[in-house]
């Protein structure tokens, strides 16, 4: 219980008292309770001094660091080249120094110090975008988001951090899709760009399901990254030509089976409404890929209606899922 509800409890049993309903005995014994348990929750005078110095602290960092990134920025474009790249590095060592620091310090400075380990990533891959546009070094973007997910697969094991083990997974598949799919006129043949979807998609099931057989792991949290990529790149394969029949096919078992399990087998509602979303969008392109050939003159008013079919489907069957994890909810904790 909060010291919120304590306090509530406390006024509770004064009503109580003034209702006759207690002793002042009874009274007095039971608000003697409330306040041993009130003083164990509230924090002592040194924790409170820790925690505003350690705010104080925070606080001046940060308008520092504010200040230095104020006079960088309206002196950006003057600056030379390599004073830019110096600046960026001094920041990420700073950041990744500080953090270090901090880290192997007490347990309390935990917080600070992954603070600063985050903005030190964050200042290196700054640091690795400004360096291919001033240097003019043509870098491809997914080179950029491969290089960056190495320090950050590297801390995600030496921090067990989900953080850092959910944003090298995303840095990943953001590194395969440019290469996938690049910005520029340039495109992969159609058989190595079906083999590449297929070999992401197949990485990002791998680490699902392994990160699915270990519950209690730091991370945890990075199947759910998996999980999503998994669709993207499998609902983009689906719509690639030649055999996307096939691929459709078993897209949409695989939609079923994934809400099934994850209603029937092993309740998990996030799954449950990615998958139903990623789905309901799946099954909207798919119609506008069949309907629109086949539509005559009648175009807008055959698909206003169709499309008013479309969404009432999708609400029937959304509500029945939606009503039937609740059940699921309260079965697990019957």
């Amino acid at each position: 219980m909060t010291i919120s509800d304590w306090k509530k409890m406390r006024y509770q049993i004064l009503l109580w008292l003034e209702a006759g309903l207690i002793t002042n005995q009874e009274y007095r014994h039971i608000a003697d309770e409330i306040e041993g348990q009130l003083v164990a929750l509230r924090p002592d005078r040194r924790q409170r001094q820790a925690f505003t110095a350690k705010l104080l602290l925070v606080g001046g960092v940060s308008l520092v660091i504010a200040g230095l990134i104020y006079f960088i920025a309206a002196n950006w474009q003057g600056l030379h080249r390599g004073y830019k790249v110096a600046a960026l590095m001094v920041g990420m060592v700073s950041a990744y120094g500080g953090g270090s620091y901090y880290l192997l310090r007490e347990r309390v400075d935990r917080g600070i110090g992954m603070l600063l380990i985050i903005a030190g990533s964050w200042l290196f891959g700054i640091s690795l975008a400004l360096v291919g546009q001033i240097y003019n070094s043509h870098a491809d973007s997914w080179q950029l988001f491969a290089v960056w997910s190495l320090p950050c697969i590297a801390l995600s094991w030496l921090l067990r951090s989900s953080y850092f083990s959910i944003k090298s997974l995303l840095l990943l598949n953001f590194g395969v899709w440019m290469l996938l799919f690049p910005a520029s006129r340039f495109q992969l043949p159609l058989g190595d760009l079906r083999l590449g979807i297929i070999l992401i998609s197949l990485f990002n099931a791998l680490i699902f399901a392994g990160i699915s057989l270990m519950p209690k792991s730091w991370t945890k949290s990075a199947r759910y990254v998996a999980y999503l990529g998994l669709l993207i790149f499998v609902f983009t394969l689906t719509f690639l030509e030649r055999a996307s029949e096939g691929w459709s096919l078993l897209f949409f078992i695989g939609l079923v089976a994934a809400v099934y399990c994850y209603i029937e087998i092993k309740l998990d509602e996030w799954l449950v409404y990615t998958t139903l979303i990623v789905g309901m969008i799946w099954t909207l392109v798919k119609f506008l890929e069949w309907i629109v050939p086949h539509v005559g003159e009648n175009f807008f008013i055959s698909l206003m209606f169709l499309g008013i079919c479309w969404l009432g489907i999708n609400a029937l069957v959304f509500s029945w899922i939606n009503n039937r994890v609740k059940r699921r909810k309260v079965e697990n904790e019957s």
